[in-house]
């Protein structure tokens, strides 16, 4: 991909003749040799990517040719070498702009001047308007681009070289001898080693005979660098492994351990073992889980120990408290009778209400609270495994992590502006540069400003996020990154600690933002998810919303819709622009599941506009609802180009008002609406609809008028092909309105 930059190489192609020399010996005819004959300056130049990733290619291969070894995927080598050259806040010496006094051992050359330009056009390709990031000054001459910008009315560069990591360069440019000298320093003084998740052990209970449960066990085992080979030892006679030795990469592989038939053939009681994975690539045990499995005699008086739920501990805040959330609640009980308990392992900075006791049928709360040790740890991340023991039994039935995040940033919300997350590779501790990415996106959004940025550098997997203040999030274009939503988990909150922003209201993003902020989003994965959660994205407040690249799911069980746009300020008129995006796959079989509710609240009006994004797979696709605004002054307008809407039992497009509240007005230019049950609607006497260069086929009703609704189309729309003969292409009033 060329969206996001790694390094930078030398590519002009000609420009004040910089340029590639080059030869090769084939000049055949149309093949632009020149032979490696003569003096180089009878050699032929060129440049451009087409030149530059075959050197880079060829720098990998001279670090392959010195390791004695391919290094497979070279980016978590490059960034540490260039966290450890940087810093966080750049290295003065390595800086690009020193010319030939830059010093000699930088592996890395940090470009922090220029900038990179590109024309733009606006949403028809043209030179007409409107214009959305693209300066185009009044005075520029007909049928002339604008310049790619983030503010339509002034020249503000869309992509700045700065210290670090940016969008021009990556992390810079690159001295080929010292890379490859340096590389080969840091594999020897960092090996690649085993990693093996989670950190729980195994422990499963059941009758004489069988069946056990908990089963199975799943662990990811991993390289922290290239690849390592493992081994599996001390597996009991009870329990399978998929697998006992290989070898595995940084993106890990699933090993399962699975409860056989031979537990159904114990006696009654407990039993244990030690299992170790070990390291062969570096002959050394990287991790031990204990195995135990409890065989109860049916006729027995007293079961095992339950904990839930087994969710781990996660806890941030600033340096000196507070520290959210504060407390975690366990249930403990005996599946029957009575049972012991004890719990091990817990931190300085985490009192447990009751370490050890019995417990019955009847569930006993256990409350893990962060107390006032946490206010005394300087900044950085702090980790614990805690153990449940059943002390009836003898076993660990259950292992937690407890995770507390302390926070260099000050409790005022100052924070950095440009921030970066790696699920892979990423640390929670200090401001998150791109050579030292943040792994969590609530902690990187805890350091990032109000009005900064959030890059994920990669892929992965986050909880919901509550965005009170501007901020932009962008994921990778190639390795889309998900937010899910998840009503019991801590929302993130830009310039604070989880949950202290707003409570979780069931959506995987939702924006209560100011009047003034701009919120934008890029290159996500928004999900609705299975856990209950009520949206994937919503609207409750703010002035401009930008959603570009990003992919929204629903749920098929859901019961409401997968975008809800419902703001609710007075007097403004929030604005939010969607391109090149996908809704969709919600519910069809529910009447409110559908793709997009636009639905403002009081004398809040709304702008929308869609532009190439596609709508489907729900009950129904977009509808625009002014039933809840309090005066026709106020409008829900939108404006809906290059789009498709497919696969809807209701409505594809349904433009609704009602007498004395809000008016409804739709543009439809350049878009394909097919199998609906009606495709486009328009109910009620404030609802206006304009078609223009639109096809309407293959649904149930082409286009429907009721209740004094008005819609005009140009000639120039296709509708046609609706209903079982086609006879049903509008159902009501539809103006035929010339073009001027």
């Amino acid at each position: 991909m060329r969206d996001l930059p790694d390094v930078s190489l030398f590519a002009a192609n000609g420009l004040w003749s910089h340029a590639y020399v080059f030869c090769y010996t084939d000049p055949g005819s149309g093949r632009g040799g020149v032979p490696c004959t003569g003096t180089p300056d009878t050699w032929n130049l060129a440049g451009g990517t087409s030149f530059s990733s075959p050197i880079l290619a060829g720098v990998q291969a001279l670090i392959n040719q010195n390791m004695a070894a391919r290094q497979g995927n070279p980016n978590p080598v490059y960034y540490k070498l260039a966290a450890t050259a940087y810093g966080p806040t750049g290295s003065a010496s390595c800086n690009s702009s020193n010319g030939n006094t830059v010093g000699s051992s930088c592996i890395f050359y940090d470009v922090t001047a220029g900038d990179i330009d590109a024309n733009c056009f606006d949403y028809n390709g043209g030179t007409s308007g409107p214009f959305y990031n693209c300066y185009r000054p009044a005075n520029t001459p007909s049928g002339k681009p604008g310049v790619l910008s983030t503010d339509n009315n002034s020249y503000q560069p869309a992509f700045k070289t700065t210290t670090g990591w940016d969008f021009a360069t990556g992390i810079g440019t690159i001295n080929v001898f010292n890379l490859v000298k340096g590389w080969k320093t840091y594999v020897t003084d960092n090996p690649p080693a085993l990693q093996v998740t989670p950190a729980n052990d195994i422990a499963s209970s059941g009758n004489q005979g069988g069946p056990f449960s908990p089963n199975p066990f799943q662990y990811v085992l991993s390289a922290s660098l290239n690849n390592v080979g493992f081994s599996i030892s001390g597996v009991p006679s009870w329990l399978t492994a998929s697998q006992t030795s290989g070898t595995v990469s940084t993106t890990g592989s699933a090993i399962t351990f699975t409860v056989n038939s031979n537990a159904n053939s114990l006696p009654a009681g407990t039993s244990t073992a030690t299992i170790a994975f070990t390291d062969t690539t570096n002959n050394r045990i990287a991790r031990t889980t204990t195995a135990a499995l409890i065989v109860l005699n049916p006729a027995a008086v007293n079961g095992v120990l339950q904990v839930s739920p087994t969710t781990n501990i996660a806890a941030g805040g600033n340096i000196g408290g507070a520290f959210s959330p504060s407390s975690f609640p366990y249930q403990l009980s005996a599946s029957k009778g009575n049972v012991g308990y004890a719990i091990n392992g817990v931190p300085a900075w985490l009192t447990v209400s009751s370490a050890s006791g019995t417990v019955a049928t009847t569930p006993s709360t256990v409350t893990f609270t962060v107390n006032s040790n946490a206010n005394n740890l300087a900044a950085g991340n702090y980790n614990a495994t805690i153990s449940f023991s059943d002390t009836t039994n003898g076993a660990t039935i259950e292992t937690i992590t407890a995770a507390l995040t302390v926070n260099t940033v000050v409790s005022s919300g100052n924070g950095t502006s440009k921030t970066y997350v790696s699920a892979r590779t990423g640390t929670d501790a200090g401001d998150c540069p791109v050579t030292a990415p943040c792994a969590s996106l609530n902690y990187a959004l805890s350091v990032t400003s109000a009005g900064g940025e959030l890059t994920i550098l990669d892929g992965g997997t986050f909880g919901p996020v509550v965005l009170t203040q501007a901020v932009t999030i962008n994921g990778s274009p190639s390795d889309h990154a998900q937010i899910i939503a998840d009503p019991s988990a801590q929302v993130g909150c830009v310039s604070g600690t989880a949950g202290s922003c707003s409570a979780n209201n069931g959506y995987a993003v939702e924006i209560a933002a100011g009047v003034a902020d701009v919120v934008k989003l890029g290159n996500l994965v928004v999900q609705m998810g299975s856990s209950g959660g009520i949206g994937a994205l919503k609207l409750t407040s703010g002035g401009q919303t930008e959603i570009t690249n990003n992919v929204f799911r629903g749920d098929s069980a859901a019961t409401t819709p997968i975008i809800l746009m419902a703001p609710n300020t007075s007097g403004i008129q929030s604005e939010v622009y969607f391109s090149n995006s996908d809704i969709g796959f919600n519910n069809a079989g529910n009447a409110n599941a559908g793709a997009v509710l636009v639905q403002p609240v009081g004398t809040n009006s709304l702008k929308l506009h869609f532009n190439h994004v596609e709508v489907h797979n729900a009950s129904f696709g977009i509808r625009t609802d002014g039933s809840s605004l309090s005066s026709p002054s106020a409008v829900v307008a939108s404006f809906i180009s290059e789009s498709e809407f497919f696969s809807f039992p209701n409505a594809a497009v349904n433009a609704f008002s009602t007498s004395g509240t809000g008016t409804v007005n739709a543009v439809f230019d350049f878009t394909r609406i097919l199998n609906a049950g009606v495709a486009l609607k328009a109910n009620g006497a404030q609802s206006f609809v304009i078609l223009t260069n639109n096809t309407v086929g293959g649904n149930t009703i082409g286009v429907q008028q009721q209740n004094g609704a008005t819609v005009l189309t140009s000639h120039s729309s296709t509708i046609t092909g609706n209903g079982p003969s086609n006879n049903q292409n509008v159902s009501g009033t539809v103006t035929q309105a010339p073009r001027q």
